[in-house]
């Protein structure tokens, strides 16, 4: 019936053979990324956290600025925008450590350690982050992922990622959601 007698229809099923890349084989960028990754994540999670502080202080002003205003029934006056302007600073200040943080910018060392110890006296939880932030920018691990050398690794190593588990998403929304249900509660007594 034209069937072909060399092939074995009962043959359990060929599958192509995969090379099993051996430790060798790695690249020393890739193993040094590798190594550095967990910190250099701990250091942009850090950044993502000023970011959101950021974010929270400015919608925080807003409904400042528009509580003051609906009580005076008046615009702001100079001097109650001279109290906005250090709580402005501080916004762009959260701002721009975050996307530093983030970016992995050698300069946001400095605005990063001063928002730290300010942090500190925000306890319990500005005291953990604070620590956090001064340990994960100034160790040693930290100083290397700021350096010159490791932003090149970054850029020959694209591919290495750190996946994020399902829990850490769950707890980020949870925390979102929380957020947003606080702001709702100061919105609607205000």
């Amino acid at each position: 019936m034209g069937e072909n007698p060399d092939i074995n229809p009962y043959a359990a099923p060929e599958t192509p053979v995969v090379p099993f890349v051996v430790p060798s084989q790695i690249s020393d960028a890739e193993s040094i990324r590798r190594k550095f990754l967990n910190h250099e994540m701990n250091i942009k999670s850090c950044g993502t956290l000023y970011l959101l502080g950021g974010i929270l202080l400015m919608v925080s002003m807003f409904f400042l600025l528009v509580g003051f205003i609906s009580r005076t029934n008046s615009g702001l006056g100079p001097g109650e925008m001279i109290a906005f302007l250090p709580l402005l600073g501080m916004v762009g200040l959260a701002l721009a450590v975050g996307w530093g943080l983030q970016k992995l910018r050698p300069w946001v060392k400095v605005p990063a350690a001063i928002l730290a110890v300010l942090n500190l006296l925000n306890i319990p939880i500005g005291t953990l982050l604070g620590v956090a932030v001064l340990y994960f920018v100034f160790s040693a691990k930290g100083t290397y992922c700021f350096s010159p050398e490791y932003q090149e690794i970054i850029r020959q190593t694209p591919h290495v990622k750190l996946k994020t588990s399902w829990l850490a998403w769950l707890a980020l929304g949870l925390i979102v959601i929380i957020l947003i249900a606080a702001l709702m509660g100061i919105a609607v007594r205000g």
